[in-house]
């Protein structure tokens, strides 16, 4: 069952993660096999039709509606990138309650700018109760440091164009539209553009 807003701002006794980032009430950690309730809680953000549009792409009504995530599917998904140098998965925590899940991929082939040393992230705000408290900024911050620890210097990342919410919260951290590809994703009756953005970073 998904956590209501009563959830969210209740449940505050802590529990024994290993926080790699945390910023007053908001943490990462990374995600491992091990956190099965954690993963849980992702299988139903991923089977949730009231946010698919934002972050699957899917090519028509009968597979956005067809779409259906299991438990086994998605834990065998991370255990391979707990596996693997190039890509991750950290969820985030708000309260000690996960809300949400940050990905990353270095150099991955769905680049339009195939530049060595980029990072290809995307984040997910499961959780109705917990958005509109800046934890996708805090989140993005957190995804800009990791991109330089791993060697990164550029973040190329897609947002589809009727999630404006999200533009507009890369745009104001200093994210560049570069590109438009037209019908990429299927949401609400017609295809959809998706909008790719990047950002050089800074060494500091």
């Amino acid at each position: 069952m998904k956590n209501n807003l009563r959830d969210v701002e209740s449940n505050t006794q802590p529990k024994i993660l290993d926080y790699i980032r945390t910023n007053g009430e908001i943490a990462l950690s990374l995600l491992t096999p091990e956190m099965e309730e954690v993963i849980r809680t992702l299988v139903i953000w991923e089977n949730d039709e009231s946010i698919r549009h934002l972050h699957l792409v899917t090519r028509s009504e009968e597979e956005f509606f067809g779409l259906k995530v299991t438990f086994d599917e998605l834990l065998e998904n991370v255990r391979k990138v707990h596996d693997s140098d190039k890509a991750f998965f950290w969820s985030i925590f708000y309260r000690n309650q996960p809300v949400g899940l940050l990905t990353a991929q270095i150099d991955p082939k769905q680049l339009l700018r195939h530049i060595p040393g980029t990072f290809w992230p995307s984040i997910l705000i499961g959780e109705a109760a917990a958005r509109g408290k800046g934890i996708g900024r805090q989140a993005m911050i957190w995804c800009e440091e990791l991109a330089r620890e791993h060697g990164c210097s550029r973040i190329e990342l897609g947002v589809f164009e009727f999630n404006e919410v999200a533009r507009k919260l890369y745009e104001s951290l200093g994210y560049v539209e570069f590109a438009r590809t037209p019908d990429f994703t299927w949401w609400n009756g017609k295809l959809r553009a998706d909008i790719r953005l990047e950002k050089h970073l800074s060494e500091s």
